[in-house]
């Protein structure tokens, strides 16, 4: 892959070159797609191509974030966020989109629960970083989306056993 290229897939097609919070910007960037297939396949196919898309990501991330970090000189740069774009997808996996209050508010809860989880690292996803290349780059992310789904899903559970919706 061209350099050019594997720069421009690598910081979210530009997202993570926005200052300040490129992980921030990268995860607003990667919401889209949830949505869109949520509003274009019905649940719970939606969740399954999610599943898949984000996996493919995941695995060809792995080669393209490597080589990303050869291309900025440094381990895990701030501009890569093809890792965040996994991890979200990966953190919005329970809630099928639909425009409804509901999936609205558990999008947002995602949202920030991953920026969150991404940010502060919490329970040793700080320490998935160590591995070497694109898998430290990728797997910390995936890792965050995995606890900020258990987290979402806490939520609408809580919220749905009270009556709120």
């Amino acid at each position: 892959m061209s350099p050019r290229l594997t720069r421009w897939i690598a910081t979210g097609f530009g997202s993570g070159l926005l200052k300040p919070a490129s992980g921030t910007w990268g995860t607003a960037a990667a919401m889209p797609v949830p949505v869109l297939l949520g509003l274009l396949v019905p649940a719970p196919w939606s969740q399954l191509a999610l599943f898949v898309i984000a996996a493919a990501v995941f695995y060809f991330g792995l080669r393209i974030t490597t080589e990303a970090e050869a291309l900025f000189g440094e381990k895990d740069p701030h501009p890569v966020v093809l890792d965040e774009f996994v991890g979200c997808w990966i953190s919005v996996l329970g809630v099928p989109f639909q425009f409804r209050p509901r999936e609205i508010a558990l999008f947002c809860v995602a949202f920030l629960l991953f920026r969150a989880f991404d940010v502060v690292k919490p329970f040793g996803i700080r320490r998935l970083q160590a591995f070497p290349g694109g898998l430290g780059i990728m797997i910390d992310d995936a890792a965050a989306g995995a606890l900020t789904l258990a987290g979402t899903m806490l939520v609408a559970g809580a919220l749905d056993h009270t009556g709120f919706w």
